[in-house]
């Protein structure tokens, strides 16, 4: 089951409690230079999960979501959550992984 674009808020934003947003997945795969095709072959779920998730379109599936966070995190990025666990922000941490462009 995904969410529809009628489920995010107004800033097209879904309130996902300890979870990914679209914008930090966005940015988090921006800042680690890969692709959208990249994430989706690291998270080995369909491009179009990733497409339509950082366009606010849906939400993934809960094992495609925790799949395209994984992939991330093993990029070295981190997901930054306020005290209530909402999602804020990304980090990476000094002692994080070089970058790879293609999974290998």
């Amino acid at each position: 089951m995904s969410t529809k674009k009628d489920d995010l808020d107004k800033n097209g934003s879904c309130d996902l409690f300890g979870l990914m947003s679209p914008e930090q997945c966005r940015a988090a795969r921006a800042w680690l230079g890969w692709s959208q095709q990249d994430l989706a072959k690291r998270a080995s779920v369909g491009l179009s999960t990733v497409k339509d998730f950082e366009t606010g379109l849906r939400k993934p599936i809960a094992n495609n979501l925790n799949a395209l966070q994984k992939a991330l995190e093993a990029g070295g990025m981190r997901l930054v959550q306020d005290k209530d666990g909402h999602p804020v922000g990304i980090e990476k941490p000094a002692d994080a992984p070089k970058n790879q462009r293609e999974p290998g």
